[in-house]
C-alpha cells in the first residue's frame, strides 16, 4: 500500500513538470498578428465600435400622490391634483343627487324658464332648476329679470326664494300652494299680485330696509308672505319697533308677528296695513296722520281697547250701541271703517279741528240720519257714507279739498249745501254753481265733476258717483 502511494505522488509531479512551458527566447518564432491579450485595432475605414446600451432593469416604485387642495371638478368628472408632481389623480364621475354631486359639490347648470317682457324678461317657471332654494338672477342673456309670471312657481317644492333687485312685478298666485316655502328675501320693492303667497307658511321674510319695505305694493292680504304669521327682518334685525313716515301701503305688515311698537309722525296708513299683527300693543300717531280701513284690526292695541278706541288724536274704532255719539274734542281723524256696519247709530257730532274722514268710515250705517261736517274738514274718503240710506242732507264746508270715490253712493242724499258757492266750476265744463241746491242737482245730473277749482286751487275731487 505504501508503495502505491509513493508511485502516485511521483507520477503527479512528473505530469506537472511536463505541462510547464519553456521560456521563449526568440519572438520571431511567434506567428505575426495579435496575441490573445491584445485585440486587433479596428480597420481604418470600418465602422466605429460602440459599447452596447445597458438593459432597462426593474421599474422604480410607484409615486404616492398627495392632494394639493380640495377636489376640483368640471361638468363631467372630479379629481385631486398632486402637490408633488402636479398630476391629476382619483379622477372619477360625479355622483349626482338633487342636481348636485355629493362628493365635490358640482351643480348641474340650471336655468329658469323665461319669456320676453317690455323692459327685459319674465320668469315663467323652474326650467331646469332643481334646487329648492331659489336664487333668481338679475339678468338672463343680458336682459334684466323684471317680473315673475302668474302661477310661475305655484305648488312647487320650494323652501326659500331670493328675489332680485331688478324685479318689478310678481304675478297673481306666483307662489300659491308652496307649502314648504319658509324664507323669502326681497331686494327690491315690486308690485305683488293677489294671492301671490296664498297657501304658504313663511316664517321669515327679509328686506333691505324699512324704506324699501314700505314701497312694496301688495294687492291683497295673501299677496304678503307675512300673512300667515311670519317675522320680518331688516338685515339680521327683527322689526320689533317701527318708526314710520310718508305712505304705508295697504297690507304692508299684514299678519306680521314681529312689531310690538309703531310710531308715525305724519303720513298715511293704508288699509289693513297692521291687521293681524297680534303682538302690536303700543301705537303712537302724530296729528298729521290718516288711518286706513281696519289698519289695526286684530292687534293687541285694538283688541284690548274695548268698544271705543283712540290712538292719541285719532278715533280708530267705535262699536258701541248708542244712537247718538259725540266724537271726542281734539280728534284729528276718524279711521277707515271706524263706524262701519253700525245699524243703531242715528246721529254723530264731529268736533271742530277734525281734518280727515277716512274711507268707509260710516259705510253701512243704515240708521244714520244726520251728521254735521266741521269747517276744518279737508277730506272725505272713498265710500265714507256709502249705503247710509237714511242720510238725506249734507252741508259741505269750504275747507274740503277732496271727496273720494263713491263717498255717498247708495245713500239717501237728496240735497246738499256748499259754504262756497261763487266761483266753483266743473272740469267737464264751465258751469257756475251759484245756488247750493242747484249745485247739488247739477252734480247729480252731470254725474259729478271730477275737479273743482277756486282761484286756481284744487277743491273737492269727486267721481261720478260721489253724490
Amino acid at each position: 500500500m505504501k508503495k502505491f502511494a509513493l508511485f502516485s505522488a511521483l507520477f503527479l509531479l512528473f505530469g506537472l513538470c511536463g505541462c510547464a512551458k519553456k521560456p521563449v527566447e526568440n519572438v520571431d518564432e511567434y506567428p505575426s498578428g495579435p496575441t490573445e491579450e491584445e485585440p486587433a485595432p479596428p480597420a481604418e475605414d470600418g465602422p466605429e465600435l460602440v459599447d452596447p446600451e445597458p438593459s432597462e432593469g426593474p421599474a422604480p416604485p410607484a409615486h404616492m400622490h398627495a392632494a394639493a387642495g380640495d377636489r376640483l371638478f368640471d361638468a363631467e368628472k372630479h379629481w385631486y391634483v398632486c402637490a408633488d408632481c402636479g398630476e391629476k389623480f382619483s379622477v372619477s364621475d360625479h355622483t349626482m343627487e338633487g342636481g348636485m354631486c355629493t362628493l365635490c359639490g358640482y351643480r348641474v347648470a340650471e336655468a329658469f324658464e323665461t319669456a320676453p317682457a317690455a323692459e327685459g324678461c319674465t320668469v315663467v317657471g323652474l326650467g331646469t332648476v332643481t334646487s329648492p332654494d331659489l336664487l333668481l338672477p338679475e339678468e338672463v342673456d343680458g336682459k334684466p329679470v323684471v317680473g315673475i309670471a302668474e302661477r310661475a312657481f305655484a305648488g312647487e317644492s320650494i323652501t326659500s326664494v331670493t328675489l332680485p333687485a331688478s324685479l318689478q312685478t310678481i304675478g297673481e298666485r306666483a307662489f300659491a300652494g308652496c307649502s314648504g316655502l319658509d324664507v323669502v328675501r326681497f331686494l327690491s320693492a315690486p308690485t305683488v299680485g293677489a294671492d301671490a303667497f296664498s297657501g304658504c307658511k313663511v316664517s321669515r321674510v327679509e328686506c333691505e330696509g324699512l324704506s324699501v319695505w314700505q314701497k312694496i305694493c301688495f294687492a291683497a292680504p295673501t299677496s304678503n308672505p307675512l300673512f300667515s304669521g311670519g317675522r320680518l327682518f331688516f338685515g339680521e334685525t327683527e322689526a320689533e319697533a317701527l318708526s314710520l313716515s310718508g305712505e304705508v301701503l295697504p297690507y304692508a305688515f299684514y299678519g306680521c308677528i314681529s312689531p310690538k311698537r309703531a310710531e308715525m309722525v305724519r303720513g298715511t296708513l293704508g288699509a289693513e296695513c297692521f291687521a293681524d299683527c297680534t303682538f302690536l300693543s303700543d301705537v303712537t300717531l302724530g296729528t298729521d296722520v290718516t288711518v286706513g280701513e281696519n289698519a289695526f284690526e286684530g292687534t293687541a292695541a285694538l283688541e284690548e281697547g274695548g268698544a271705543e278706541v283712540y290712538f292719541g288724536e285719532h278715533l280708530i274704532r267705535y262699536r258701541g250701541a248708542a244712537k247718538r255719539y259725540e266724537v271726542r274734542a281734539g280728534t284729528k281723524s276718524i279711521a277707515g271703517g271706524a263706524f262701519e256696519g253700525n245699524t243703531l247709530l242715528e246721529r254723530v257730532t264731529l268736533p271742530e279741528g277734525l281734518l280727515f274722514l277716512s274711507e268707509r268710515a260710516f259705510t253701512g250705517c243704515l240708521a244714520l240720519q244726520s251728521i254735521s261736517l266741521p269747517s276744518s274738514l279737508l277730506e272725505i274718503g272713498a265710500e265714507a257714507f256709502s249705503g247710509c240710506a237714511a242720510l238725506e242732507a249734507v252741508s259741505f264746508p269750504a275747507s274740503l279739498v277732496r271727496i273720494g270715490e263713491r263717498a255717498f253712493s247708495g245713500s239717501g242724499l237728496k240735497s246738499a249745501s256748499f259754504s262756497l258757492a261763487e266761483g266753483w266750476t266743473s272740469a267737464a265744463g264751465t258751469v257756475v254753481l251759484s245756488d247750493p241746491l242747484a249745485a247739488a242737482e247739477r252734480l247729480k245730473a252731470a254725474d259729478a265733476a271730477a275737479i273743482w277749482l277756486e282761484a286756481g286751487r284744487k277743491l273737492p275731487e269727486t267721481d261720478r258717483n260721489a253724490l
